[in-house]
């Protein structure tokens, strides 16, 4: 298996404006890297404050989430914790982050 480091990805930008606004607002945000080790499906970013954990997964328009980031998202609600997909800085809004 090959993996890219060139290959551009449109959801590239969003999840970085995603990530500063994020920290600007003093959340604490990890960036899930993909990996052939780790869990297929993972969110693109955990944010965490104030004992409140949200589970991002960045999409532009018309992404979809494949078969796996289905399946981790349903796990993720199954724990009780926050799963969101966001395509812009409302879907932020919407989930009372901003």
């Amino acid at each position: 298996m090959r993996f890219s480091t060139t290959k551009k990805q449109p959801e590239a930008g969003l999840k970085k404006t995603v990530r500063e606004y994020l920290r600007i607002l003093h959340w604490y945000v990890v960036t899930i890297q993909g990996s052939p080790f780790g869990t297929k499906g993972v969110s693109d970013l955990i944010a965490m404050r104030d004992k409140r954990v949200l589970f991002l997964e960045i999409k532009t328009g018309t992404g979809k989430l494949s078969d796996h980031q289905k399946e981790f998202a349903r796990n993720v609600h199954e724990q009780g914790v926050e799963y969101h997909v966001v395509r812009d800085l409302d879907d932020l809004k919407e989930v009372g982050v901003i």
